[in-house]
C-alpha cells in the first residue's frame, strides 16, 4: 500500500532561498506495521449492564500477567465486594451476582502493581 499526501492536501510550507514555493509531497511505501501482536494496554471497562439489577459483568484488558484486586465499594467507601486473582495478559471479564445489595450507587475499582482505576456503577431492583 501506498499512502501520498501532498500540496493538494496541506498548505505547502516549502520554499527556496529565493522564497518561491515548492511542491511537497510525502511518500510512505515500506511497511511500518508489525506481524507481532501488541500488548493491550491497561484498561478497565464500564460495567454491562449499567444499570443492573441481578447481575453484572465487568471487563479488562492487561497488557503483561499481574495479581489483580477488584474492590466495590458503596457510597459511603465501604468495600461491599472483593475478588482477587492472578491473570495473564489479555482480555478478562468477571460476572458480579449481587441480589442481596441494595439499590444504590457503586465504585468498582481494579488494582496491579502498576494500574489503578475506578468507575461507577447503578444497582436497581427490577420489579
Amino acid at each position: 500500500t501506498v499512502i501520498r499526501l501532498g500540496s493538494a492536501d496541506f498548505i505547502t510550507e516549502a520554499y527556496t532561498s529565493q522564497s518561491e514555493s515548492l511542491e511537497v509531497e510525502w511518500v510512505f511505501d515500506g511497511t511500518t506495521a508489525t506481524t507481532e501482536p501488541q500488548p493491550l494496554p491497561f484498561r478497565l471497562y464500564q460495567n454491562v449492564p449499567n444499570p443492573f439489577g441481578q447481575g453484572t459483568r465487568i471487563a479488562f484488558d492487561l497488557p503483561r500477567a499481574a495479581a489483580v484486586r477488584l474492590q466495590v465499594s458503596n457510597q459511603l467507601g465501604e468495600v461491599v465486594h472483593e475478588t482477587t486473582g492472578e491473570f495473564p495478559p489479555g482480555h478478562h471479564s468477571l460476572t458480579l451476582r449481587p441480589e442481596t445489595w441494595p439499590e444504590g450507587v457503586y465504585f468498582y475499582t481494579l488494582k496491579t502493581d502498576e494500574f489503578s482505576a475506578t468507575r461507577k456503577m447503578v444497582k436497581v431492583n427490577r420489579r
